[in-house]
This record gives structure tokens, sequence and C-alpha cells, in this order.
């Protein structure tokens, strides 16, 4: 049994990328690349200039997924996604998600979204799509001899606690590590 519901969205979650965050995203990763942390070398790459870690601006997208459907996203959560764009210090990237189809099965329903992650410029324009692509998660169905209430048991999708949630110098996700959160 499909039921789609094409209206459900999913929180929009908001920050801008900084040097700082860059810095503390290759410490935390390993990832030292000079292209992400060396000026001089980024200005010479092909992108011009420094560019943030693409796993950390995906980091994002599961922070929204998580915001939504909390412990059954993290247990059972998948992203299949296209790096379109690259991030750089000083954009404002918010995250995009709706629900496109739920599907119950005799154990649990799965759930699948779009999701998007889009930058804007300082004035506040949409320059591009940074990431695009899917989200897909189970939600298990309590067991016929389980004598918890389906609502204590998960069936049910987690309500949205906020519209938008902005960032602006502290995590306010405790699934979110701190220390990548963009404070400066």
């Amino acid at each position: 049994m499909s039921t789609n519901n094409c209206s459900d969205t999913l929180p929009a979650i908001e920050k801008t990328i900084t040097h700082a965050q860059i810095r503390r995203y290759a410490n935390t990763s390993g990832d030292f690349n000079p292209v992400h942390l060396d000026e001089q070398f980024a200005a010479n790459s092909s992108f011009g200039r420094i560019v943030a870690h693409g796993m950390m601006t995906l980091a994002f997208l599961s922070e929204m997924m998580t915001a939504r459907f909390g412990v059954h996203w993290l247990e059972s959560g998948s992203l299949k996604v296209r790096f379109k764009r690259p991030a750089y210090p000083g954009d404002t990237l918010t995250t995009w998600g709706r629900v496109t189809d739920r599907k119950e099965t005799p154990d649990h329903t799965l759930v699948k979204c779009d999701v998007a992650l889009k930058s804007f410029s300082t004035d506040g324009s949409i320059i591009y799509d940074t990431i695009t692509g899917s989200a897909t998660l189970r939600i298990p169905l309590p067991s016929p001899s389980t004598s918890l209430s389906p609502a204590k048991a998960g069936v049910h999708l987690l309500p949205s606690p906020l519209n938008h949630i902005r960032h602006s110098g502290e995590s306010r996700n405790p699934s979110y590590p701190s220390s990548l959160d963009g404070k400066e």
C-alpha cells in the first residue's frame, strides 16, 4: 500500500560557511586537502578559492533528516545525492526537503524524500543548488505482540518541531556535533 503525500515539507536548516568551520571539519575528518585550507593553493585550483568539504555540507542534509525523523533516520537512513557545485566560505546554505512517498509493508513504513542543499549569496538571492538527491528511511511498525501504542512504537512520523531553524553560532540540534556548527 503506497500513500503518497507530497505536502509534508522537512525543516529548513540554514548555515553560513566559515573558514573556522572548515578548519574544524578538516581537524575532525583528517581531510587536510589544501583546496580547503590554503588560500594560495586554492586560488590556483579549478575552484579559484577555498571550498568547503563536500561531506561537511552533506552533513547538513543529514541534520535536517535527523531533525524530522529522529532515531529512525539515524538507524536506517540513506542518501543518494549529486554534488552539483562547491560551497565557499561566506555562502549561506539552506536545506530543503519534502516527503514524496510513504509505503507500508508488513513490518515497516518506507519513507522517501526529495532533498537539496541550496546556496545563497550574502544578499540572499539563490545562487544554485549545491547538492540534490533523495533520502530513504524505514520506520518500524510495532509487532502484533507488542503492548506499545503505535505512537510509542514509532509508527507515526515525528512532528516537525520548527519550520525553519537558523544556526548563527551554536548548534541547536543535539545530534549535530557542536564542533562543526560554524561557531567562531
